[in-house]
């Protein structure tokens, strides 16, 4: 089972070359996003993409930060700053959800892989 974290979901949805070693990796695989990703993706997305982008969130299963999540990134968070590591809290959130489910992370985004506790493939 597999966690996009949001640079993966950005190469997707531009098709790229990133893209099809995603596809090719989780193929069939239960695939998760979250809803931090889906912010950040809105955030960023043109305007004139935005209902499209929506459409595109229905083919994955989606999590939230729960409780369970949080205490999981503030565990991260903490030990992050106690290595002198910090990443972006986005990711931290990211990273906490992907532990309280048991994922494995799939992102383009090596910042992860400062999280030693984390199972993570960079896709380059």
């Amino acid at each position: 089972m597999y966690l996009l974290d949001t640079s993966a979901l950005i190469e997707l949805s531009y098709g790229t070359e990133l893209a099809y070693k995603i596809k090719e990796l989780i193929g069939q695989e239960y695939t998760v996003i979250t809803t931090i990703s889906i912010e950040e993706f809105l955030v960023g997305i043109d305007e004139t993409k935005f209902d499209i982008a929506l459409s595109v969130f229905g083919a994955f299963h989606v999590y939230a930060l729960d409780i369970e999540s949080a205490i999981e990134s503030a565990k991260i968070e903490r030990e992050l700053k106690k290595n002198g590591k910090i990443i972006q809290r986005s990711n931290i959130f990211i990273a906490g959800i992907c532990k309280r489910h048991n994922l494995e992370l799939i992102t383009c985004d090596e910042d992860f892989l400062r999280i030693t506790s984390l199972r993570v493939r960079v896709i380059k």
